[in-house]
Parts: structure tokens; sequence; C-alpha cells
């Protein structure tokens, strides 16, 4: 009869290890199911895209200038949240909608590095390719009979010239533009000399019979650059009545 009993104690006791072992395995399962029910998968933030797609690399413009720089941004995962532009490591300005634009005014002459920075809607930045651009110098004239020396005239004709110079090739290109002369034009030039002197031509002019009068020329010596930019050069309009020019304007610049 004792051992029955002491059977019977051990089997319930191996019965009860049993069912214990059993309800852990259980816990531990729950708890692994519950564990990854809970895990999050972390997604890595997509940079933004930017390029400027104005103006062109190389560009150049005639000072002052004003140059509008646009810019394509875009974000796979989320948004634009600003573009700023930048020239060198100085910023001009910022876009916050689409399309990204800014109109840099009133550029001085001199060479230039453009870039725009896209930033997205959790922070991340990309900075577009480097655009290079240059602003050459302009003069200006504008011609009339009262400026001619050494004798001012009466003339009602009225005309304007503009001058871009190259600063990276030292040519420029001059537009001259006249109306009202008092006979047909028998010469136009580019002068040396300062406003109160009559000069000697530098610089003819072909085709003075169609106007605008369109010349561009070779590269200049650094004195005649010194000249320009001293204000030393001017246009001169001549007719069959004012051999000696009809109309005339200093070169300024601008």
């Amino acid at each position: 009869m004792y051992e029955l009993i002491d059977h019977y104690f051990k089997t319930l006791k191996l019965f009860n290890m049993l069912r214990t072992i059993k309800f852990m395995a259980i816990l531990l399962i729950f708890s692994g199911i519950t564990s990854c029910s809970k895990t999050t998968a972390v997604v890595a933030n997509i940079s933004p895209t930017v390029s400027i797609t104005s103006p062109a690399d190389n560009s150049s413009f005639a000072s002052p200038a004003s140059i509008t720089i646009s810019a394509a941004a875009s974000d796979a995962d989320g948004s634009i949240s600003k573009v700023e532009f930048y020239n060198g490591a100085t910023l001009l300005g910022t876009a916050t909608t689409s399309p990204y634009t800014f109109t840099w005014t009133n550029v001085a002459e001199g060479k230039y590095t453009i870039t725009a920075k896209a930033t997205d809607n959790t922070g991340a930045v990309t900075t577009s390719s480097i655009i290079n651009v240059s602003v050459n110098s302009s003069f200006k004239a504008t011609l009339s009979g009262a400026n001619e020396r050494p004798t001012p005239n009466t003339s009602p004709a009225t005309g304007s010239s503009t001058l871009i110079f190259n600063n990276d090739t030292k040519t420029f290109t001059v537009t001259t533009t006249y109306s009202g002369l008092t006979a047909a034009a028998t010469g136009g030039h580019i002068h040396r000399g300062d406003a109160t002197v009559s000069g000697p031509v530098i610089f003819p002019f072909t085709n003075v019979t169609v106007s605008p009068i369109v010349y561009t020329s070779a590269a200049l010596s650094a004195a005649d650059e010194a000249d320009l930019r001293a204000g030393n050069f001017y246009v001169n309009i001549h007719s069959s009545l004012f051999p000696g020019g009809e109309i005339r304007g200093q070169l300024i610049k601008q």
C-alpha cells in the first residue's frame, strides 16, 4: 500500500512538472509573437534631387546683369520644403514652391559659380552641380549733335550705342542705332578722346548706311582697354552735311 501511494505522488509530481514546462513554453512562444508584432522596420530616407535648368553653364551677361536662376527639384519619398540658391558660399535667395526660381539683380562684372540646394521634408539636403556664369562690362553712349567737338551742331538726329566688352577675350561688340540724319551717313567710327576733344579714329565701322550698325573688334591692347574703361572712347556718325561728325556720344561704363 505504501508503495502504491508513493508511486501516485511521484506520478502527480511528474505531471505537474510537465504542465509547468508546457505553460512556460506557451509563454515563450506568445512572448516571441508579441515581440515580433511590435517590431517596426526602419526605412532609410531618400535624399532629394535638384539641378539648375537656367542659366546654362558658361553663360555670359552684360553688367549690371539681371540673372534669373531656375531649378528642378523632387523627392521620391516625400516633398521639397525649400530650394536655396547660392553664389559660391553666399546665399542669394530661397524658393519654397515650384517652380523654384530666383532673380539675382544688379550683378556686377565678374565670374560666378551658382548652385542650388534642395531640402526635403525630413531635412535631407542635396546640392546641384555648379553652373558658371560671366558678367561682362557694358558701356553706353547717347549720340547728339550737341556732343560734337570742336563745334557742336543743332542736328535733329539722335542715336545710341551699347558696347559689351568680353573680359576673357578682350574683344567687344558694339551696336549703334541712329535716326533723323540730315543727309545719308558717310562714316561711323569709335574715336579715342575724352568728351572735350576731337580724337583720332581707332575702330572704323562698316555698312554705316544701315541702322543698327554692329561691329566686333579684335582683342584690345592693355592701353586701349584702360582708355575704354576710363571713358576715353566715343562713337561718331558722319554725314555729307557734317563730314566731321553729325552726332556723337561718349561711351560710359554702366
